[in-house]
């Protein structure tokens, strides 16, 4: 994609994020919203439908106690688990859904990029 004709070429097409098949956050991100901590009978009902998060919104799931999947994608396949005291990445615009598998206690936090008119930032 290093001229014009290449980069029209892929226009509308997915592309390859190492980051995102990893479930990892960029760096420099800020947080938005601490979520409560939610079990298995507790949480959004729209979690658990397939879903994402908007343009400039990343999340982090964190599994307190027992474990749940992660679907990502329209495939339905058969996801990530994660298990307590770990947590997946969840970035803007990439289609998941959460499956809790038996008991769980987990949180997610929302994460947007920095406010580029913030304090530090270079007025120019």
């Amino acid at each position: 994609m290093l001229d014009a004709a290449g980069r029209a070429g892929r226009v509308g097409t997915g592309i390859d994020c190492g980051l995102c098949d990893r479930g990892e956050l960029p760096e420099g991100l800020v947080p938005v919203r601490t979520g409560p901590v939610w079990d298995e009978s507790t949480f959004p009902p729209g979690l658990g439908r397939r879903h994402r998060l908007p343009d400039g919104t990343w999340g982090r799931l964190r599994v307190h106690e027992g474990r749940l999947r992660v679907v990502f994608g329209g495939s339905g396949g058969p996801g990530t688990v994660v298990g307590a005291g770990d947590a997946v990445g969840l970035p803007p615009g990439v289609t998941h859904a959460v499956v809790p598998e038996g008991p769980v206690r987990f949180s997610l936090d929302l994460f947007g990029l920095p406010d580029a008119a913030g304090p530090g930032a270079d007025p120019s």
